[in-house]
């Protein structure tokens, strides 16, 4: 590649199209725009053109939920996630208000997380889209959207309301389905299913049978033909008889494509069970095609020991190299699992540990079952025999680490709750020095802290969790939240006043998502629409921008969905660029700011001086030794006027309304929520009043002069230096103004006076771990 070409050329620009349609497959839109937007105009080219986003919206940070609304439309779209959970409360409301559900013409596969009651309407249209095969939601109340071409349906848990619901179940169209995840399926429903969908090959459902007469009509399942069932996922659970191995084999002998079987018995296991030899005999015999076997099953009145157990799973066929079905026993539960899959991923110490649990793992792959541990809480006295290298999540019970028995290099999560008080600075040195990717931290315990300016501040710290917080008057005990975690995306905490919870607002600038517990509430708050005009009332943050969402709750909790703050702009040339021609990369350039203000200069002056000179329009004041307009000279003073302060009047005026016209024209591109549209007009409308009543405010003095010139005759002798000692004003003035005017400017300088004064208390608040799920498309 020469030197000219790297230097013009962007290296994404040189793939083909369809190499970056391959890596955007793999990515969430998100991750797209976040990497490849703006990186080059031919890559927002492609970007544009792609038509097979997957949109995952679940816990998402405000700033980019907004970034995709900008940039994305509905019918690009394959894949959605929405959720109104607690991290982003009414988002459903607020995306479909903007794009309703009819426009996502391409859309393949939609999941529902905690919908609101009030966003129910928003989805009645969703059967006429015909391209939507995958349908998640998290209570049956939603099956009545879905249309009979759906081949994929998961429900993740059940309500209580949902025996309301279940007439949904038995009234939907199998015909199609392919995938079908239920978490409570009774047996009457069971077999209508098995009968109804003869397209099913994957099935993961969850049977609580209640009587012995359902246990019977279970095991009855009959049907002439084989179902095509490759992969089945069953958990049961019985209260009033035991299962047993026969009425598996029962259920299990008409599914002989099965490639993946999983069961769980969580109560109720029967003693045959455990007989490997028999579970050996039926797979070779029904199960020809099963490669994968994972089981948990719980079993009641054992009379054999576990090494008389695990024999009968260390034959040749549970040990071949193309199966290598492992299992484990735990004695103190009575639980037969195999591994590593049902081996646990949670280890509390002491009073849980896997050292006991008898396996038919050769020695040398034991390691696996302490691999496979990712969530440790160590507690007193704790002494475990073995390093856990994989550890992510750790919960400390204890004041202090031994890195001998843990990999703290891997920590992502860490939670301190213990009894006695930890030192703030020691947390953060132990943090900052062992733990380097620790962004999600819970604080359950008294702290104890030093001076202020002695701890330096964690960077890392994205996700915050504290027990109780609040704001004390002694110096000595004061702890500055803001200084402490600048970069805090997610709080969740308990407060003693409304007041409080609006200065952190206000000065945690990277906020998105928080969570307040409030201990003296305010009863005149409760309703949401006081609630929303009283945040705005106090808010600075909320209200420069007005784009946030909270949710209030029964128990004194508020959940806010924020936007941080963003970069001031505060020219108008730059905000032209910016909105309007946002993918030109060198109008982004430093230099081309510097220059222009030359630039300027060296346009206006000939332009000015080519009408001064030929009328005499320039005189010498010998007094202050240089050369200006004469005052004297009316047309002179007019041309001067003109283009002193008319031109550049006009520049501006032209910009915002460009920029206003543009965002008008741009619909639900440019704008995230409708209502928004006039407040943020009004903002530019403001500005612009700003900006034309202190240009004119320059030529005021020597205007007022200069008619009183014309009227008597008499020039005043101070005319020049009142004319430009009010122009200078005017200048200090126009600063100022656009200081205030500009809400993150104007928010930097008051938060410079705010105190930041806060204390957390040792009160129990459990840690919420936000995580991102994926869905896949079958």
């Amino acid at each position: 590649m020469s030197l000219s070409l790297h230097q013009h050329t962007f290296v994404f620009d040189l793939l083909p199209t369809e190499i970056l349609y391959n890596i955007f497959d793999y990515l969430w839109a998100d991750d797209i725009l976040y990497s490849f937007y703006n990186i080059s105009t031919s890559v927002n080219n492609i970007i544009s053109s792609y038509k097979y986003f997957h949109v995952n919206f679940q816990s998402i940070l405000k700033r980019d939920f907004d970034h995709i609304c900008r940039c994305i439309q509905p019918d690009q779209i394959i894949s959605l996630i929405l959720s109104d959970n607690n991290d982003t409360p009414h988002q459903s409301h607020l995306y479909l208000s903007l794009f309703p559900i009819n426009q996502f013409i391409r859309l393949r596969a939609l999941t529902l997380i905690d919908i609101d009651n009030n966003s129910q309407s928003l989805f009645d249209n969703l059967c006429e889209i015909k391209s939507l095969v995958s349908f998640e939601i998290d209570t049956m109340s939603h099956l009545r959207y879905i249309g009979s071409q759906l081949k994929r349906l998961v429900v993740n848990k059940y309500i209580e309301d949902d025996y309301i619901h279940e007439s949904f179940l038995s009234s939907l169209s199998f015909t199609h389905i392919q995938s079908l995840t239920l978490p409570y399926c009774s047996y009457h429903q069971l077999r209508q299913i098995l009968s109804d969908a003869l397209k099913l090959t994957s099935l993961t459902i969850s049977l609580l049978i209640p009587d012995c007469t359902g246990i019977d009509y279970f095991a009855e399942q009959r049907q002439e033909m084989s179902l095509a069932l490759t992969h089945l996922n069953l958990s049961i659970q019985t209260f009033t008889r035991t299962i047993s191995r026969l009425l598996f084999e029962r259920f299990l002998g008409r599914m002989p494509h099965l490639e993946k079987l999983e069961l769980n018995v969580s109560s109720g296991g029967s003693m045959n069970l455990l007989d490997g030899d028999q579970w050996e005999i039926f797979i070779l015999n029904h199960l020809p095609l099963l490669r994968i076997f994972n089981f948990k099953f719980k079993i009641i009145n054992i009379d054999q020991n576990k090494e008389n157990i695990l024999a009968h799973f260390r034959t040749p066929f549970w040990l071949h190299k193309n199966r290598c079905w492992y299992v484990s026993f735990n004695t103190d539960d009575s639980i037969l699992y195999t591994v590593p899959y049902f081996a646990p991923r949670i280890i509390k110490y002491p009073s849980y540990t896997i050292l006991s649990h008898a396996t038919t793992l050769p020695i040398d792959q034991r390691r696996i079952l302490y691999d496979n541990v990712i969530e440790l809480e160590l507690g007193p006295d704790c002494k475990p025999s073995y390093r856990y290298r994989h550890v992510q999540k750790l919960t400390l019970l204890i004041s202090n680490i031994d890195k001998s028995i843990i990999n703290v290099l891997r920590i992502e999560y860490l939670c301190i709750r213990t009894r006695v008080s930890w030192s703030l600075k020691n947390l953060f040195r132990m943090i900052k020095q062992s733990m380097p990717c620790v962004y999600h931290l819970n604080i359950d315990c008294d702290l104890s802290c030093t001076k202020i300016h002695d701890i330096v501040p964690l960077e890392q710290i994205r996700i915050l969790d504290l027990s109780q917080f609040f704001f004390s008057e002694k110096k000595s005990k004061q702890i500055d939240l803001p200084f402490l975690f600048p970069n805090i995306e997610r709080l969740t905490t308990k407060i003693n006043t409304y007041d409080q919870m609006i200065s952190l607002i206000d000065q945690l600038k990277y906020l998105s998502h928080a969570s307040f517990h409030i201990i003296n509430c305010q009863t005149d708050l409760n309703q949401p629409e006081r609630m929303h005009q009283w945040l705005l009332k106090m808010s600075h943050r909320l209200s420069t921008n007005n784009n946030f969402t909270f949710k209030l709750d029964s128990q004194s909790w508020i959940h806010f969905w924020i936007v941080g703050d963003q970069k001031p702009v505060i020219k108008a040339f730059y905000r032209l660029v910016r909105i309007v021609y946002s993918q030109h990369r060198w109008f982004r350039s430093l230099k081309l700011y510097l220059v222009l203000p030359m630039i300027e200069i060296i346009i206006l002056i000939p332009i000015l001086l080519s009408v001064l000179l030929p009328l005499n329009g320039v005189t010498y004041l010998p007094n202050d030794y240089f050369c200006c307009p004469s005052f004297t000279n009316i047309p002179g003073v007019l041309w001067a006027a003109f283009v002193g302060y008319m031109c550049p009047l006009c520049c501006i005026l032209f910009i915002y309304m460009y920029i206003t016209r543009f965002i008008h024209q741009q619909g639900n591109m440019q704008t995230l929520i409708i209502k928004q549209r006039q407040s943020r007009d009004l903002i530019i409308i403001r500005r612009i009043l700003i900006i034309v009543n202190l240009l004119l405010s320059l030529g005021m003095p020597s205007g007022v002069l200069t008619f009183m010139f014309i009227i008597t005759g008499k020039e005043n002798p101070l005319l020049a230096r009142i004319a430009y000692f009010g122009i200078s004003l005017s200048q200090m003035g126009l600063s100022i103004a656009l200081l205030f005017s500009i809400p993150q400017l104007k928010n930097i300088i008051l938060n410079l006076r705010k105190p930041s004064t806060v204390m957390p208390f040792n009160r129990t608040v459990q840690g919420i771990i936000q995580m991102r799920t994926i869905t896949a498309i079958q």
